[in-house]
């Protein structure tokens, strides 16, 4: 493969990963920035939301691990769409939880299919950068993760503010 085409696979792939970890990053955290107007709406007290997000990150361990293999099994690709996709899914589906219960499994799964994002895009960036530059092009898609977060947070309050709690949730069909 010649150095040009070679430095465009490279910056393909690399920004398809940063878009990929931009995505879920911002998709995961708009259940912070709901917080408030769910707990009014279920009446449940912040103990309780806490404990949904610890589930959610004790989840998010074994899944990590559990995408990986399927992601070596069955491909990256494959599996980082089904994961991405999936996620979205649950995240937008939480517009229209009808419970706190269900919420806070919408939340639990979505968060835990979303744990397998980080590892296989940076497994594609690592295998696909040069030596030279690979360190530097993780460091970059690392930064996807604040980046979600940020960008969830100039969208969440205007929406929250016009539209409600819910209304935040339907930008997770974007993906």
């Amino acid at each position: 493969m010649d150095a040009g085409r070679s430095r465009s696979l490279v910056l393909r792939v690399s920004a398809i990963c940063l878009l990929a970890w931009t995505f879920s990053s911002f998709d995961q955290s708009l259940f912070g920035y709901t917080i408030a107007g769910f707990m009014q709406d279920f009446a449940v007290d912040l103990p309780t939301v806490s404990l949904v997000m610890t589930l959610g990150f004790v989840m998010a361990a074994p899944a990590s691990l559990v995408l990986g293999a399927v992601a070596d099994r069955v491909g990256r690709s494959r599996t980082l769409s089904v994961s991405l996709g999936s996620s979205a899914l649950l995240v937008g589906l939480h517009a229209v939880a009808p419970t706190f219960e269900l919420l806070a499994l919408l939340r639990i799964l979505g968060f835990a299919l979303a744990a397998g994002v980080a590892p296989i895009v940076t497994t594609y960036a690592a295998e696909t950068a040069p030596a030279k530059y690979r360190g530097v092009i993780i460091g970059v898609l690392q930064c996807a993760y604040p980046l979600g977060w940020f960008l969830s947070a100039l969208a969440t309050a205007p929406l929250v503010e016009a539209y409600g709690w819910r209304a935040p949730f339907l930008t997770a069909f974007m993906v």
